[in-house]
């Protein structure tokens, strides 16, 4: 990956571009933004630049096939794992879909029904390795993806040396919120928010990479929201998917209890069907709702005329027209508050009732 190949981001860029030829190179960034803003690919794309040596034949190969002695990553796995039992599996990801999520890293490694971590031992076993020499003589660069799933021991790790970082050590974190970093923590690094990737780039590439028709790549890439990681899931959207599968489901559900409110048993199943799928999951099918109902409403307003359900030959014009300005609002608010909840740890069975009940509301009014 090479700082000009990485889609849009051309502020961040420059910014790096300008960084390494002053020489004055923060030693620890904080790449900010959701993961398909491209803020891992750009990350990898600046250590490549850090760490290129042009005497050194091989240098490309190990750099392309993120095997550089100096190069290290750390990112969630499971409880009592650490990155580096994951390492080969890691570099298939990134290869596949490096604008990828957690949701999607965790399911690749098959432990989708966890929430992912980085524990102590992980931090413990980087600091050893980052407080030695580096191996070819010039940087050391960690890239830590998703550092806001640090638990609190191993940030507080961390903080040593953060405040003194070893020579030529660059430390570069990749992650999508910064309320989940210790202030101690965030304060100690510099910020690049990552900003929404131009429709027009995101569409360029669906043409060219996917074949897409001219029509078809300019609404899928507007429904992106700039967001590069949505592009699969959209492009598949004519396809059968579990998610499709239950939200239409869900729907049906709450129309079923609008009309008889003793219906209110199917919801209530529903909900305890979902309940043990896992927290990252039900983070990933509530973004997957939002992004329904965003496009029901531009549907309702004839802004943007595109069925993600066509494939269940779902009735997507007569869904739409109980999606207005008036309630979407509310029903962006409750599906917004649903996450909240799930990532505190609440009874997800009793946050999707909750959520249905109050959808059921809106949908009404």
């Amino acid at each position: 990956m090479y700082l000009e190949n990485i889609i849009g981001q051309e502020e961040a860029k420059f910014f790096l571009k300008k960084m390494y030829k002053s020489r004055c190179i923060s030693p620890t960034l904080f790449f900010l933004g959701p993961a398909g803003y491209g803020g891992l690919p750009l990350s990898i794309a600046y250590a490549r630049k850090l760490l290129f040596n042009e005497k050194d034949p091989y240098n490309h190969l190990k750099l392309d096939t993120l095997q550089h002695p100096d190069l290290h990553f750390i990112f969630p796995t499971a409880q009592n794992v650490i990155s580096s039992d994951f390492f080969y599996k890691w570099r298939e990801f990134i290869k596949n879909n490096s604008y990828g999520n957690l949701f999607q890293w965790l399911e690749y490694i098959k432990i989708g029904n966890k929430t992912g971590k980085i524990g102590i031992e992980e931090t413990q076993k980087i600091i050893k390795k980052l407080q030695m020499k580096s191996y070819e003589g010039g940087y050391k660069v960690l890239i830590m993806w998703m550092p806001e799933r640090l638990n609190v021991v191993a940030a507080n790790n961390l903080l040593k040396i953060l405040e003194s970082p070893p020579e030529k050590t660059i430390m570069l974190f990749v992650g999508e919120e910064e309320r989940g970093l210790l202030p101690t923590v965030l304060s100690r690094l510099l910020l690049i928010r990552l900003k929404p990737i131009p429709v027009k780039e995101i569409q360029k590439i669906l043409q060219q990479k996917y074949n897409l028709i001219e029509k078809k790549a300019i609404v899928i890439a507007q429904c992106t929201e700039g967001d590069f990681g949505r592009t699969q899931q959209l492009i598949q959207c004519t396809e059968e998917n579990d998610f499709g599968e239950v939200f239409i489901q869900w729907i049906r559900n709450i129309f079923i209890f609008i009309k008889k409110t003793k219906a209110l048993k199917t919801l209530i199943e529903w909900s305890e069907v979902l309940h043990n799928w896992g927290k990252e999951r039900h983070i990933q099918f509530l973004d997957y709702c939002l992004y329904i109902f965003r496009l029901a409403l531009l549907t309702h307003y004839n802004v943007k005329k595109f069925n993600p359900l066509q494939w269940k030959k779902v009735d997507w014009e007569s869904f739409s027209t109980y999606i207005q300005w008036e309630n979407m609002k509310g029903i962006l608010k409750e599906i917004n508050k649903a996450s909240r909840e799930i990532c505190q740890n609440a009874h997800a069975n009793l946050v999707f009732l909750d959520l249905s009940i109050k959808i059921a509301k809106y949908l009404q009014s």
